[in-house]
């Protein structure tokens, strides 16, 4: 796995995933800079197929992708269009790319910044989470 990905595993199944950077704005950043891959498992680990995900398949790395986009919510630097699936995930590999921006200083620090919030498949609890140990 590359410095900047990380792996997650859900105490629950989850229905979707918002990835989100909290705070002001830190580095300089413009739409499609750096976007995000998923791979998901199941329960048992098994990975499931990109077409589990409500995200679009990038060519580039044959995964679902989300841009990070600038936020209007207070508080909240970047975010994501959540993500979301079909049968529920139970864990996920997370990777930041460069896309328009390969400032690798800018993409380290969004790496080591990321949280994601995702909702549980039944009781629709939520979780949120530093993404970067």
């Amino acid at each position: 796995m590359s410095e900047n990905s990380h792996s997650a595993v859900f105490p629950f199944e989850v229905s979707s995933i918002a990835l989100f950077l909290p705070g002001e704005a830190l580095v300089p950043f413009q739409f499609r800079d750096f976007l995000v891959t998923f791979r998901f498992f199941n329960a048992e680990g098994v990975e499931l197929p990109p077409a589990v995900c409500s995200a679009p398949v990038t060519e580039a790395f044959n995964e679902p992708f989300v841009y990070l986009k600038e936020s209007g919510v207070e508080g909240v630097f970047l975010e994501t269009n959540a993500a979301r699936f079909n049968p529920y995930i139970k864990s996920v590999d997370l990777t930041v790319h460069p896309w328009k921006s390969h400032d690798a200083s800018v993409l380290d620090s969004i790496t080591d910044s990321l949280y994601a919030h995702a909702i549980a498949a039944e009781s629709k609890e939520n979780l949120v989470w530093k993404v970067a140990p």
